[in-house]
């Protein structure tokens, strides 16, 4: 098997645990934005004798929140994947030095146009890659922290139902 399609297989595994981390802070940042708008709804509610325009006001600020969430989100993982994600990549695999992002370029183009020494250079970023595991470059408790922030976080939200009290009417 030339480097080529190793290389291909690397970045494609790399690329995988990068929108991993970014899905996982993602669910911990809507986890921990959701939580903290039903505490403050859930706080107020009481105050205002559950009235029906801060029980709105509320549920407004959990759909804004959700969606600028999902906004944030997406925006991060188009950015992800912009020149098939070469800047994630260069900036996650540090001691590739600019080799990913040109890999990528010359691979992108048409048959025929890409450098002749493509596969020197994919030779080359393998070997590097080689040195340092992927795992050790993009760790894995980069994806596991929010991860485990995100499942706290729903953990407390849903503790909030059962606990009973003016905190828990108002989650409710």
């Amino acid at each position: 098997m030339n480097a080529r399609p190793q290389l291909d297989h690397y970045l494609s595994q790399a690329r995988r645990r990068l929108r991993f981390i970014l899905s996982a802070k993602g669910a911990a940042l809507l986890a921990a934005t959701l939580l903290a708008i039903t505490l403050i709804a859930a706080w107020w509610l009481p105050r205002y004798g559950f009235s029906d325009q801060v029980a709105l006001l509320g549920r407004v600020a959990l759909g804004v929140a959700a969606a600028g969430v999902a906004l944030w989100w997406w925006l991060n993982w188009r950015e992800q994947e912009r020149a098939r994600g070469a800047a994630a990549l260069e900036q996650a695999l540090p001691a590739q030095s600019g080799r990913i992002a040109t890999y990528l370029q010359e691979s992108a183009k048409e048959p025929g146009k890409a450098s002749v020494l493509l596969d020197l250079l994919a030779a080359d970023t393998l070997a590097v890659a080689e040195r340092e595991a992927l795992q050790e470059s993009i760790r894995t408790r980069r994806i596991l922290r929010p991860a485990l922030a995100a499942v706290a976080a729903v953990a407390v939200l849903g503790a909030m139902f059962f606990v009973g009290g003016s905190l828990s009417e108002g989650a409710r």
